[in-house]
């Protein structure tokens, strides 16, 4: 038995091991990238939409919600897929406005209590929004 939890433990050490030596890369170019603009002393001027995220004080997965409010609008026209940048500038701007922080705060809040309807819907045997034939046939038996 000792073999065997000491067989796991290696393979464990040395996945941790594997995956270090390939995110490593990365992680240098997070931290030239953060030395970077430290000594440049200003954001870059256009941010991704996890960035956006950080300035604004909310999730990176609140951003699509938000560009669908047509609260924020990303640089240029890309696809419905592909990465999303903003202005710095328009976002630290807007980001002091108090009547777009409660429109921001009131999209973000209707959007997840509309994801968490669907959800019960689904849940209550309903999908889309529509009564399954289980309900149908209880409500004209009962009527």
């Amino acid at each position: 038995m000792a073999t065997c939890w000491n067989l796991v433990e290696f393979w464990h050490r040395n996945s941790i091991v594997r995956f270090l030596a390939r995110a490593r890369p990365f992680l240098r170019m997070k931290e030239d990238q953060h030395r970077f603009l430290s000594l440049l002393g200003q954001l870059p001027a256009r941010l991704t939409g996890e960035q956006a995220g950080w300035v604004l004080n909310c999730q990176a997965h609140d951003i699509p919600a938000l560009i669908h409010a047509r609260l924020l609008k990303p640089l240029g026209n890309p696809s419905a897929n592909g990465t999303k940048y903003f202005a710095t500038a328009d976002l630290l701007e807007i980001a002091k406005d108090r009547a777009w922080l409660v429109k921001m705060t009131t999209a973000i809040n209707q959007h997840w209590q509309r994801q968490n309807a669907k959800k019960c819907r689904s849940v209550n045997g309903s999908q889309n929004g529509h009564s399954s034939l289980l309900d149908l046939s209880a409500a004209s038996a009962a009527g």
